[in-house]
This record gives C-alpha cells, sequence and structure tokens, in this order.
C-alpha cells in the first residue's frame, strides 16, 4: 500500500483534497470516484528522505491522540448529516488518517460495520481509543437516529476535556520547571564545585564555618558513594511508584489531593467538571440515568468521587434522587446539589448539569490563576533559600580569605 496524494471536487463543486492509502494510482482513483469526487490529479506522495526518514522511525505504534479522536468525530459527524453512507464515510476517513495505529482501527471498525454490525458495536471493539462514553453516545445517536448529533457531542465533550488537562499541565509546568532546575543546580555544586573548594581548604588547613564544613562533608559523602545513591534514588522512586499503583497507595494519593490547602481547590473543581459534564452530556442525549452514572464513575480519576457515583448508582437504582447522593457527601458543594435538585424537579437534569460545568469551568479557570500565582513566589523563594543557602555556605569562608591564604 502507498500513499496518494489528491485534488478533486465534490458534487457541489468544491475543490478538495488530501492524502489516501490504495495499493496504486488506479485503486485510489476508484475510491476517490466511489466517494462521489470528480479527480483532477492523484499523484503518488513523494517519501522524505534523509532527516524526514529517519524522523518516521520509531518504536512500536504511535499512540492515538485526543486530537485524532475529535477530528474523527466531527469529520463523521458532517460526513453523516450530508448523507454519505456510515460504511464508506468510515472507510474514506481511515483511508485518510495520518495516524497509522488510528488508519488501522478505523478501517477494521468500517469492515464491521460493513459486515452489519452497529457502529456502536464496532467501536466498542476498541477501548483504547473510544471509551465508554463515546460508545454509550454513539449507541443513543443509533437508537434516536440523531447519530450526527450524537457524534459532535462526544467531540465537544473531548475538546473540553482535553482543554482541561492543558490548563492543568500549564499551571504545573513552571513549578516543575524550577524544581527540576533546583536539582540540577545542587548536583553540579555537590559533584563538581564543591569538591574544588575541599582541596583549597584541606591544604590550607583552614578553621571553616560550622555550615561550610557540614556542606563538604556532605559533598565527600555523596562524590565518595554516588552509584549507592543513584540506585537508593531508582529503588525508592520504584517504590513510590508501584505504592501508588495500589489500591492502598492510590486511595492515599486521591485523599492528599483534596485535602491539601494548596491544591484542594482546584483539584475538586476538575473532578466535578469532569464527571458532571460526562453526566450531562449522555443524560441529554437520552442515555439511561443509571448506564450514565456508571460512566460518570469511570470519568471521575479519584476514587472518593468514584465511591460517590458508586452510591449513586445503588440508591438511585432503588428510586432515590440524585441530589440526595450529593446531598450527603461533604466532595460536592451545596449549591451544586440544590442546583441538581431543581434540574431533577424541572425535568432539565442534563441541561443543568452541564451547566453546572460551565460554571466549574469559570471557577477552575479562576483558581488555577490564583494557585499559579501563589507558586511561583513559593519556588522562587524555595530557590533562593535552599540554592541560596548552599552558595552562602560555601562562600562564607571567603570573608577570611586572606587568612586562610597566608597559611
Amino acid at each position: 500500500m502507498a500513499q496518494f496524494a489528491y485534488r478533486a471536487r465534490d458534487s457541489r463543486g468544491a475543490a478538495t483534497s488530501g492524502v489516501m492509502t490504495a495499493s496504486d494510482q488506479e485503486d485510489a482513483v476508484r475510491r476517490l470516484r466511489q466517494q462521489g469526487l470528480t479527480v483532477q490529479s492523484v499523484s503518488l506522495r513523494a517519501e522524505a528522505g534523509g532527516l524526514g526518514a529517519l524522523a518516521r522511525i520509531q518504536v512500536g505504534k504511535p499512540r492515538v491522540k485526543p486530537s485524532d479522536v475529535v477530528y474523527f468525530a466531527n469529520q463523521l459527524a458532517v460526513m453523516i448529516d450530508t448523507g454519505v453512507p456510515l460504511a464508506e464515510a468510515l472507510e474514506s476517513l481511515g483511508q485518510q488518517a495520518p495516524n497509522p495505529t488510528f488508519r488501522d482501527v478505523l478501517m477494521s471498525v468500517a469492515a464491521d460495520v460493513e459486515a452489519g454490525q452497529p457502529l456502536s458495536e464496532a467501536l466498542a471493539k476498541h477501548p483504547k481509543q473510544f471509551n465508554c462514553m463515546f460508545v454509550s453516545l454513539v449507541r443513543a445517536g443509533e437508537s434516536s437516529g440523531n447519530l450526527g448529533l450524537m457524534l459532535t457531542s462526544v467531540a465537544d465533550y473531548l475538546v473540553e476535556a482535553e482543554e482541561t488537562r492543558r490548563r492543568i499541565k500549564g499551571a504545573m509546568t513552571y513549578p516543575m520547571f524550577m524544581a527540576g532546575l533546583a536539582v540540577v543546580v545542587v548536583v553540579v555544586l555537590m559533584a563538581f564545585v564543591l569538591p574544588r573548594f575541599t582541596a583549597i581548604y584541606n591544604n590550607k588547613d583552614a578553621v571553616l564555618p560550622t555550615p561550610t564544613r557540614i556542606l563538604m562533608g556532605v559533598s565527600d559523602f555523596c562524590v565518595a558513594h554516588w552509584l549507592p545513591l543513584i540506585i537508593t534514588v531508582v529503588l525508592v522512586t520504584a517504590g513510590a511508584i508501584a505504592f501508588f499503583m495500589q489500591p492502598v497507595g492510590r486511595r492515599f494519593l486521591d485523599t492528599l489531593k483534596i485535602r491539601l490547602p494548596a491544591i484542594r481547590e482546584v483539584c475538586l473543581k476538575v473532578y466535578i467538571a469532569r464527571s458532571f459534564r460526562a453526566l450531562g452530556t449522555m443524560v441529554t442525549a437520552g442515555v439511561p440515568v443509571i448506564e450514565a452514572l456508571e460512566i460518570a464513575r469511570q470519568t471521575a480519576t479519584n476514587v472518593h468521587f468514584q465511591d460517590v457515583f458508586t452510591r449513586a448508582v445503588e440508591k438511585v437504582s432503588q428510586g432515590e434522587t440524585l441530589s440526595d447522593q450529593f446531598f450527603c457527601t461533604t466532595l460536592i458543594p451545596i449549591t451544586t446539589s440544590q442546583m441538581v435538585f431543581a434540574g431533577e424537579k424541572s425535568g432539565r437534569l442534563g441541561a443543568v448539569l452541564l451547566k453546572v460545568c460551565g460554571f466549574c469551568d469559570r471557577d477552575l479557570k479562576d483558581s488555577i490563576k490564583k494557585m499559579t500565582t501563589m507558586l511561583e513566589p513559593a519556588m522562587i523563594a524555595f530557590m533562593g533559600l535552599f540554592v541560596g543557602g548552599i552558595a552562602m555556605a560555601l562562600l562564607l569562608p571567603m570573608f577570611n580569605i586572606g587568612k586562610v591564604l597566608a597559611k
């Protein structure tokens, strides 16, 4: 199979172009005509050499990004709304997918749909690319006949979720950079700078200040035992990762996230916005409430929020209201629970949940801004005290440098 660049016009005369995979040029022309396009040109896509070929070398299959899934959902929604048969639309999108992993997935989905399977069942075979919420909304769209609308809803949800993730990642970039810089500076000072000063002071038999002696002793120990120290750091890091991957460790970490004053407000808003957006999108789309709660529980990455939704599934299935379960937890603000109660009474639960997400998103932006405002000076102060303290301990003998060098 090879890739071909093409230019064509659709039934309305609008120009279109792209890249598709086909066995040869005739096969590419045939596929384009099957899509109702008037072919203008088809040419074999040139393979990049040199650095371009080197850039394509990769270990394993490339990961499917959320943006790939968003683009697929939007494009499929447009093609369905314009009357393109589902199997043909899937095959066309699969052929044009630049990610080879996603291309294989879409071609497999297209083959299953062509064989008579519903789209939701075909997508469910690929849970890594299409999560349970995606499949549930597609199933709801198939039942209601609004598949295009449901795909657009899925794309909107994924875009909002990715935007929230980027906000959090952006807020943590600066503190992580400063922490990494502090580690590098300390390692350089302890491993390369201090040993030189140690040799000077030892040769002069200088009486050094206590902070300098302590610092030089630590430096000597690190230089003499660098290999065991590295092994210890690696083992401790691996042990911590293994611990936090266990249920007990995960619960401990999730508890810290919702209790530490510095990050509690941001974390709570993230979890509420994420789970309520999933719940509101599905309820609005007509997904049964119990199924929607189950999926919302999976989207809530904190075990304490998962416990809330697990209890809600049990109680709602017994006839109790969803708002009652939210009133019973301190993780969800009372005002939010009151809005959910009003939504249940008015029969507009889905719309209310989505409105709550909008409030949480706006509050989240403010909370991230406040957290960043506090973290930046805190990290600068940490760098000043920690690294500056080492530098001062190193330079204290310099105040008596004349006496030291005179010996």
